[in-house]
């Protein structure tokens, strides 16, 4: 434990792990490793400073104030740098774990049954405290859902990170955000939110569309909200990109709204992909407007393909929901009240045939025997009618 002075010259010393001992020693002030490998190495005085802070002497030379200042806040900063590297490091595991569960969720949600085993990760996640990062930004973070900022664009996995749409990015990250992509979320889901998509992101140029279950034609013109919008993706995992005609739909529904729409799927979008969508759709469109008789135009079957097709961008959710329920209650309404008249007037029919059926019987079995009680009459004035027929 008096220990002052130690030499260890030319001993092939490699490591400070085969002399970490001597860092217990608090009065040792003189050290000579010169000629090993370990004296080589770049951080060779920073970690021997740092490991023995009695020391006044180091191989053979005197060690100033300002050498062991330096060597501290070297060591300093090396210690930030660790601390940050494993920071990120359980960062990456953990949004690697949200995605991999968020998938997980989905793929159980859609009876796609892929199995893994990443219960005792997911137990671990569910207990681990939110992590704030830089690079990329991470407002919500649990062992399901994830939404996280990098650079400019905005991912989103997970029903719940939707929640991210409403809180405050900073008025910086909205203006910048020019992307946002959806995966492992209902499209149904997503729907509410184009209204605050639109008037909290004014920069936003490009949409893409993962695992969102997009399965009709008409779910797709919500999207008519996004006048600014020039790219959209819709990943083949959409029910949607199965119809035979979807893109030109998208093209001549919300080329109608807007004209920025510039690709589609990363295709660019051309004339000709505009004229073949017009060609399919308009004609039907015109069709729907124009053509159909008058008492044809009021059903609650027409009624819906007008929705279908002329939906428009301000009609909240809500309005097209309560349209949608008084649409059905008034067709109810009528389709009952036709089959209840219809029943009336059938039933008052029937009952004057059963009046006048007896006395109808009894006339036609009066006339049709008076007629056979004298056969031969009978047979000439039947052959008479038939002559006068031919």
């Amino acid at each position: 434990p008096s220990l002052q002075r130690i030499f260890l010259s030319y001993n092939e010393i490699k490591s400070f792990d085969d002399i970490s001992c001597l860092g217990k020693s608090t009065s040792l002030v003189d050290l000579a490793l010169d000629n090993n490998p370990l004296a080589n190495q770049s951080n060779y005085k920073q970690v021997i400073l740092q490991s023995i802070v009695s020391l006044r002497q180091l191989d053979m030379k005197r060690l100033t104030e300002e050498e062991k200042r330096i060597a501290q806040v070297l060591a300093r900063k090396e210690e930030e740098k660790r601390k940050e590297s494993e920071r990120l490091s359980s960062i990456k595991e953990k949004r690697r774990l949200a995605i991999s569960n968020a998938q997980r969720q989905w793929d159980k949600q859609f009876n796609i049954g892929r199995r893994r085993s990443n219960a005792k990760d997911s137990s671990d996640l569910k207990n681990s405290s939110r992590s704030d990062t830089s690079s990329p930004e991470m407002k919500e973070y649990n062992s399901c859902h994830l939404a996280e900022l990098d650079n400019n664009v905005l991912n989103l996995y997970g029903p719940r990170s939707l929640d991210a749409l409403d809180k405050n990015w900073g008025e910086k990250n909205n203006s910048s955000i020019e992307a946002i992509s959806f995966k492992f979320i209902q499209f149904k889901d997503i729907i509410p939110k184009l209204k605050i998509v639109k008037d909290k992101f004014l920069g936003l140029q490009s949409l893409r569309f993962e695992a969102t279950n997009i399965v009709s034609l008409n779910e797709l013109n919500h999207l008519d909200i996004l006048p600014q919008l020039a790219h959209l993706h819709i990943d083949e995992n959409n029910p949607v990109t199965q119809l035979k005609h979807w893109k030109e739909y998208v093209i001549f529904k919300l080329r109608q709204s807007s004209t920025a729409l510039k690709t589609l799927n990363d295709e660019q979008i051309t004339q000709p992909d505009m004229e073949e969508g017009q060609r399919i759709f308009g004609s039907l469109q015109t069709i729907l407007q124009n053509e159909l008789p008058s008492h044809l135009q009021d059903t609650a079957y027409v009624r819906t393909w007008h929705n279908f097709y002329n939906k428009g961008p301000h009609q909240s959710d809500e309005e097209a929901k309560n349209q949608d329920s008084n649409d059905e209650e008034s067709f109810s309404q009528n389709y009952i009240r036709e089959i209840v008249q219809d029943s009336i007037l059938t039933s008052r029919r029937l009952s004057h045939f059963e009046r006048l059926w007896p006395h109808m019987l009894q006339e036609i079995v009066t006339k049709y025997t008076k007629d056979i009680m004298n056969v031969d009459a009978y047979c000439k004035m039947s052959l008479d009618k038939i002559k006068a027929t031919l």
